[in-house]
């Protein structure tokens, strides 16, 4: 075998071997390109890095006014016409407490957002209110239909969701 084929053949596992990593499928990075995934969306899917009109983001369960100490169940749901997986991360700015449930997990050195851990649509997620009063609370929510190519791609489609839960 010459040394052609043989660097060829090494390359070519090594980008087989990585690609299902780059659909980043257990939850995506805190941060991407020098921004904070949940502010900023993933710019590494979709058609030219912008949100996309066609994803609808939604999470239910949020009260209008927290109670100190209170723990809120939360639903976030994705929805696209295409496409019925794809992922999220929210992160409340280290103001509560996020606590995941089933297809999500928390997300290391993010100071307490969560991410799916597989993809799916729906997540249901708790979020503890402060131990005391410390203004308005506010959150930012990303989220992605996917293609199911297994790579971040512009068939993908992403969008983004802020709020605030008054004191």
């Amino acid at each position: 075998m010459s040394r052609r084929f043989t660097v060829l053949l090494v390359s070519l596992l090594a980008i087989m071997l990585a690609a299902p990593v780059f659909g980043n499928s257990q939850g995506p990075p805190w941060i991407h390109n020098d921004r904070i995934v949940p502010e900023e969306g993933c710019s590494c899917h979709g058609a030219g890095g912008s949100p996309s009109s066609e994803v609808i983001l939604s999470i239910s369960g949020v009260p209008r006014v927290y109670e100190t100490g209170q723990m809120y169940n939360l639903s976030i749901s994705l929805t696209h016409a295409s496409y019925s997986i794809g992922g999220y991360m929210i992160w409340d700015y280290g103001s509560g407490v996020l606590t995941p449930g089933d297809g999500s997990k928390e997300v290391p050195e993010s100071g307490g957002a969560l991410s799916h851990d597989a993809p799916g649509n729906d997540w249901m997620i708790s979020w503890s209110a402060p131990s005391e009063d410390i203004g308005d609370v506010h959150f930012s929510l990303a989220g992605n239909a996917v293609d199911g190519s297994g790579a971040p791609d512009a068939g993908d489609h992403w969008t983004t969701l802020s709020f605030t839960i008054s004191a």
